[in-house]
């Protein structure tokens, strides 16, 4: 048998995620394996900002509600198993390879591995894993858009969760927002419910709404309805009183920081009423244990003290606005330091005006992508006055050591920035 690195190795690496044919592709293998996604409930997530701790929190309420769930979301911090979760376990090592022997052990002979990306094969086997584990429920982010994104292979969700919208990938997906929502709402299919984000563009929710009736999709939920009353925000996450359909003014503390997950938590209790309306066994107590006890990591995540260090996997300008915005409430007269390393294919221009305009000292690295990687140097001319590091745990080193106690260090910028610190 093959080793987990072999296979690996072996895999065709290339990005193939704009190429129009790769769906039809994927539904072809799926059609040849069964269609073992059809063996479980599937929640399908798309959006800009948001797909990650609104899944997670999302998974965490079904398994808290007794459900055995699998979680598929990218990309990964530390190990690509990270991508496929079950009950908030990576895949060993041994059970993907087994189940790739198992996949290709159906598809026709002359069937080269080498025709789906690596992403493709994640998403492939992830689907066959969950079912193979007998998951009831299995949590599905997009990795790029929804029109031509893998997880858009997939039979008809139950659920499918539209994140909040905004300009990222534009190369790919479209230059205006109108657009980009029109690709991710390609994922909406026939009977599945359709819940959204609140706080929209008009644009935005005229694509779902337009969607929804030419797919014959069930419902279109706008989460909008959901009330969150912030009554205290710390260091510790917020204290909430809620109100929604099955919640009647619910005194809550969530455990998280940034402003921005108030959005992700109104469309979660969104999910979480329709769950208690349609019998899913979801319960108040499950929910309160899932806001009180969800670690997201790289949002908003604090893993030092004096001076503080926050990781954020802020990459587009929309939720770098968000961060700035939490982090000016959270930490108003502190210094703000940042380290700083983008992706080539962003608008990094904008996030760093924007960073730039708040900090009192930036040091910038090239993030670990040799493809994609927007390189140090380059950077560095766009900020005025800020340094370069060898990597992003060194220049974190060097911040900690120059900083006093109340200062605060946020890395940020792509996962691939965030990945490289050792928490």
């Amino acid at each position: 048998m093959l080793s987990y690195q072999e296979l690996i190795h072996q895999m065709n690496q290339s990005m193939l995620a704009a190429e129009s044919d790769r769906v039809a592709l994927l539904r072809y293998i799926l059609d040849q394996l069964g269609h073992p996604e059809s063996k479980y409930h599937i929640v399908h997530i798309v959006g800009t900002n948001g797909k990650g701790s609104t899944g997670t929190l999302v998974g965490n309420l079904l398994m808290n509600s007794g459900e055995k769930v699998g979680h598929f979301a990218s990309p990964a911090i530390h190990d690509d198993r990270e991508q496929i979760l079950l009950q908030n376990q990576m895949i060993s090592e041994t059970n993907f390879v087994t189940t790739y022997e198992k996949i290709m052990a159906k598809l026709t002979v002359e069937f080269d591995m080498s025709s789906l990306s690596i992403f493709e094969w994640f998403v492939i086997i992830m689907l066959q894993y969950f079912a193979d584990q007998e998951v009831t429920w299995a949590i599905i982010e997009a990795g790029l858009g929804g029109k031509l994104d893998a997880t858009n292979a997939i039979n008809a969700p139950l659920l499918t969760i539209i994140t909040h919208v905004d300009l990222d990938h534009t190369a790919i997906l479209g230059n205006t927002i109108k657009m980009i929502a029109y690709n991710k709402s390609d994922v909406i299919k026939q009977n599945t419910t359709v819940f959204m984000a609140p706080n929209q563009t008009d644009d935005t929710k005229q694509v779902m709404v337009n969607r929804v009736i030419e797919r014959n999709a069930k419902e279109l939920i706008d989460s909008s309805y959901v009330s969150v009353k912030i009554q205290r925000e710390n260091l510790t996450g917020f204290d909430l009183q809620i109100s929604s359909h099955y919640l009647d003014n619910v005194e809550f503390h969530f455990d998280m920081l940034g402003e921005f997950q108030i959005d992700n938590l109104q469309t979660v209790i969104a999910v979480y009423d329709w769950l208690v309306q349609n019998n899913f066994g979801v319960g108040l107590q499950s929910l309160k244990e899932t806001l009180t006890t969800t670690k997201i990591e790289g949002r908003m995540q604090v893993i030092h003290h004096q001076p503080t260090v926050i990781l954020d996997a802020a990459h587009n300008p929309d939720s770098t606005k968000q961060l700035i915005s939490s982090l000016k409430h959270l930490y108003p007269t502190e210094n703000l330091k940042f380290i700083l390393g983008f992706l080539q294919d962003k608008n990094y221009l904008e996030m760093a005006k924007l960073y730039h305009t708040i900090s009192k000292e930036i040091v910038v690295v090239t993030p670990n992508n040799s493809k994609r990687a927007l390189s140090a140097s380059r950077l560095q001319k766009e900020i005025p006055g800020s340094q370069i590091a060898a990597n992003a745990q060194i220049g974190l080193e060097t911040l900690i050591k120059q900083s006093g106690p109340n200062d605060v260090i946020v890395v940020t910028g792509s996962f691939y920035t965030i990945k490289e610190i050792e928490a």
